[in-house]
């Protein structure tokens, strides 16, 4: 089943922006990194990321990654969320998330910083 959503065929199952406004460009310093872990059931992790300090905002993300393809993401068998993302000063970032499942997966845990107003 489809929507007629903003005059495109859109499946129902596509997830629409609530606005299709820009955010315009990002000033300010700003970064990304990816860290390979292997865990299960609720973990804190702490990354090193040079550059965020405890005023960053910092959004993390984790996917299960295919070690026999280049670790590449995938949708796995667990279904794993983000609790916590704390920056700390020394480019520092600690995160609590769930794997959830109790035996260690092979996962990706993805952050992206940014330092501005």
């Amino acid at each position: 089943m489809s929507s007629n959503a903003g005059g495109e065929n859109v499946p129902d199952d596509v997830i629409q922006p609530v606005t299709n406004e820009s955010a315009g460009t990002l000033e300010g310093q700003q970064g990304a990194y990816s860290y390979l872990l292997t865990r299960g059931g609720v973990f804190e992790a702490t990354l090193p990321a040079a550059g965020v300090d405890a005023f960053s905002k910092v959004f993390a993300s984790i996917t299960e990654r295919d070690t026999e393809d280049n670790d590449k993401p995938f949708l796995g068998g667990g279904v794993m969320t983000v609790h916590n993302v704390v920056p700390r000063d020394g480019g520092i970032v600690t995160i609590r998330a769930d794997v959830g499942v109790p035996n260690n997966l092979n996962l990706r845990v993805d952050l992206f910083y940014y330092n501005g107003s």
